[in-house]
């Protein structure tokens, strides 16, 4: 039940309300909704019904984190684009790398001294 809370807390984040102003609109104290975000506390199916319908909330998504916060496609702040820390690391690898090959290729070419052809006739 801690995920939930988890995302109850991100929805209250997103939506810029206190827990206090959060409680007003569904209806529970301001401890019980502590209880809910921090430790996992149980919640009713009815507070969240009500969670889905004043915030206009996927269900699917504050049930199992699935989906999108909001039905009009809003993300929560945990659930970004941005790739894992790993990825970043290797994409900061693979950016050092391009910067490198670009560097070299963008280098003026080392003058190289052709033999020339002069002395030689055409037909051999």
């Amino acid at each position: 039940m801690i995920d939930i809370g988890l995302r109850i807390r991100d929805l209250r984040e997103a939506s810029n309300l206190t827990q206090i102003d959060f409680c007003e609109k569904i209806g529970i104290t301001q401890p019980n909704l502590s209880h809910i975000e921090n430790k996992g506390a149980k919640i009713s199916v009815g507070i969240i019904k009500k969670i889905i319908t004043n915030f206009d909330i996927n269900a699917n998504w504050l049930l199992t984190g699935d989906g999108e916060m909001r039905k009009s496609g809003v993300r929560p702040k945990n659930q970004t684009d941005k790739p894992c820390q790993g990825c970043q690391d290797k994409q900061k690898i693979i950016t050092l790398l391009e910067d490198k090959i670009s560097l070299l290729l963008n280098q003026e070419a080392p003058i190289v001294k052709m033999k020339s052809n002069r002395n030689r006739s055409k037909f051999a």
